[in-house]
């Protein structure tokens, strides 16, 4: 147990690192890209984009995560995963730029046939990398696999900038995809040590198929939903998608540079521990006070916020996104307990329990989403977030019948981390009220996150909060390791 913490500590200090300081790197050229551009050209990559991650789905058909979960994994196994993701990804490709005509005339769109056959290059590009990622998060290899990512990160980044500055508008979107993709599927090529050795066996596939059936239709439908608002946004509000694609992007940088980080390192921690129950039981409780930590104060930070991020960094065709960064950011609220969930279904189940649970979100998700499309973008963004947090909920009702780990363990790991967030917000916003008016918008967001900060661990240290402890722990090795 010790050396598994030690592991978990160590994988996620260099996933966090990574994603830290990813986030800081984008956020640089999220600014300086966004200011060169306008709400029409997101609106288009995210159209595409939604159509991609919905057929993307079956590229890797769960397959990685079945093998994280099969410790007994042989190298045929491996081969024959990595030859179904290639092949399955250029079936992929072909349906996708297929589809980008008769969405453009629907959309009343039509630069998305010209876009498409460019950025779904992403498709093919990912699933080289696929297996070599499976491998590194099996060894918990995440130095090796943070530094590659980080790489890509900056190669892209650039890439995305330099086409903007040079005036070739949405290219500088499609730009950084393709180029992430493609300097991530170098980079693991060039530093994973795995390599195709087994062969291709359907015996194999069939073998893993059984598991990965599940998770792929648990995910197939889970990008369905999460990526519908954004067509349906485009279809019948066509104005506003680019300022809602904008703020879910700003949403997501820190939810999906945090939620990242912390599943690929307890998925397999969790997997190691599944066989026994109270083991298993103290560590889910950990993941998800840890996650919750981390997750909530950016979130109810981020609302605060709002309206001083686009004001400061971002040209006034841009405040349009204000409101919607505000409401989604109570989604990302409700994602700690959909990781913590996820993981409990796909450790301890077949997977028919997460099948099961998939079908009550989704019939919740279909009544709200039809019961807020006919009034508008923000009130879709509104039932996003119901949408969100009720999945939270079922998915933890569902989960907690297969752990020791129950509602009361939950409350007792994340309340107290939402009471104080919450209360960190509203001194955030106090400090916006008093400024506001007389002090310049840098100055104020400057302040605003000063007394964020020192509010919210301040009041984690005087609570002793567990998570704060750990959080003191993983900082203390990192000044080692710089000290050193």
């Amino acid at each position: 147990m010790a050396e598994l913490k030690k592991k978990v500590v160590r994988g996620f200090t260099w996933s966090a690192a990574e994603k830290v300081a990813s986030a800081l790197f984008q956020a640089w050229i999220f600014v300086n890209v966004a200011n060169r551009l306008f709400p029409e050209d997101y609106a288009m990559v995210a159209i595409l984009t939604a159509f991609g991650a919905v057929f993307n789905t079956f590229v890797d058909s769960g397959f990685s995560q079945a093998l994280i979960r099969n410790k007994d994994a042989s190298p045929t196994d491996f081969s024959s995963a990595f030859g179904f993701n290639m092949a399955m990804s250029v079936a992929i490709y072909a349906v996708l730029v297929g589809l980008s005509y008769p969405t453009a005339a629907v959309l009343d769109m039509p630069r998305l046939p010209e876009l498409a056959p460019v950025l779904y290059l992403v498709v093919p590009l990912n699933a080289l990398g696929i297996i070599q990622q499976t491998v590194l998060v099996r060894e918990f290899g995440f130095r090796r696999m943070s530094t590659i990512v980080f790489a890509a990160t900056v190669c892209s980044g650039l890439v995305s900038l330099g086409l903007a500055v040079a005036g070739f508008g949405v290219w500088a979107l499609v730009g950084m995809r393709v180029s992430m993709m493609g300097f991530r599927a170098l980079l693991f090529w060039t530093f994973g040590r795995w390599r195709p050795s087994g062969g291709f066996s359907m015996g194999s596939i069939r073998g893993m198929f059984s598991y990965s059936a599940r998770l792929l239709g648990t995910d197939l439908l889970n990008n369905v939903y999460n990526n519908v608002p954004q067509i349906i946004i485009g279809r019948i509000h066509h104005g506003t998608l680019g300022h809602y694609d904008q703020a879910r992007k700003l949403r997501d940088h820190p939810l999906t540079a945090a939620m990242s980080a912390m599943q690929s390192v307890t998925f397999p921690a969790l997997a190691a521990v599944a066989d026994d129950d109270d083991k298993f039981a103290r560590s889910v409780g950990r993941v998800a006070g840890s996650i919750a930590f981390l997750m909530f104060p950016i979130m109810a930070g981020l609302a605060a916020v709002a309206g001083e991020i686009f004001g400061v960094f971002l040209g006034p065709q841009w405040q349009g996104s204000v409101p919607f960064l505000r409401i989604l950011c109570i989604a990302g609220f409700a994602t700690p307990i959909a990781v913590v969930s996820s993981n409990i279904l796909r450790t301890r189940t077949g997977g028919g329990a997460v099948i099961r649970a998939e079908v009550i979100k989704k019939v919740i998700a279909t009544v709200v989403l039809g019961a807020t499309i006919p009034f508008g973008a923000m009130a879709i963004a509104w039932g996003v977030s119901a949408i969100a947090v009720s999945d939270a909920v079922v998915s933890f009702a569902v989960a907690s019948k297969h752990s020791a780990y129950g509602f009361r363990d939950l409350a007792r790991d994340v309340l107290p981390v939402l009471g104080l967030s919450l209360a960190m917000a509203a001194a955030v916003w106090g400090v916006g009220l008093v400024l506001s008016g007389f002090a310049a918008p840098w100055m104020v967001l400057a302040a605003k996150i000063l007394a964020g900060v020192a509010v919210y661990l301040g009041g984690a240290a005087l609570l002793r909060l567990d998570a704060f402890g750990e959080f003191m722990e993983v900082v203390r090795k990192i000044v080692g390791k710089i000290k050193a």
